[in-house]
């Protein structure tokens, strides 16, 4: 991937985002192709009452909407920086020279199945108790846990504040997890 990126750096350009700045909108069409090198971006749906549905957040590095990039097609998300982070930014026509290349080919390959597996994973999810998913959510973020509010997790759960609080207060109940100073803590 180093050998790519390097390539990747000699057509594009690095910029950097500050936190809670979109990178693109849904609806948009793309004009770049979007490589995160550092930080991290969330990307969401908003809903017609406005609620922010989050579909993933993705950490460097990682390629981000290669699908709509090559397919000319609006983006069907929005992107948001959820912390400052350095983003590449490559004309899509470069990129798509770059594709001659077989091996970068392959990487961009291999970005795509990994987003149909995010996929996959949001689809099983969904269909979980909003208990299970909070479980879930906190076992598998033990560390990032610590620096989310109950607003930022209830957000990645694309539930409402409301429903996380009553079903923190259930999980906090049955001894399944600990509330202090409003971290949340598996016991």
């Amino acid at each position: 991937m180093q050998h790519h990126l390097e390539m990747l750096f000699k057509v594009g350009l690095q910029k950097k985002y500050k936190k809670d700045e979109i990178i693109f909108f849904e609806g948009e069409k793309p004009l770049f192709f979007f490589v995160l090198l550092e930080g991290k971006i969330r990307i969401y749906k908003t809903q017609e009452t406005g609620i922010q549905k989050t579909l993933h957040v993705f950490n460097s590095v990682s390629l981000i909407a290669e699908m709509p990039s090559f397919r000319g097609i609006p983006y069907p998300a929005t992107a948001i920086c959820e912390k400052e982070s350095i983003i590449l930014r490559i004309c899509i026509q470069d990129l798509k020279k770059q594709l001659q290349d077989s091996q970068f080919s392959l990487l961009l390959i291999q970005s795509l199945f990994e987003k149909i597996r995010i996929l996959e994973q949001y689809i099983q999810e969904s269909q979980e108790p909003l208990s299970q998913r909070v479980l879930t959510f906190l076992s598998n973020h033990q560390e990032e846990i610590l620096s989310l509010n109950q607003r930022q997790i209830a957000q990645r759960l694309n539930t409402t504040a409301e429903s996380l609080s009553r079903v923190l207060k259930k999980l906090k109940n049955e001894n399944k997890i600990n509330v202090v100073k409003g971290k949340i803590y598996l016991n």
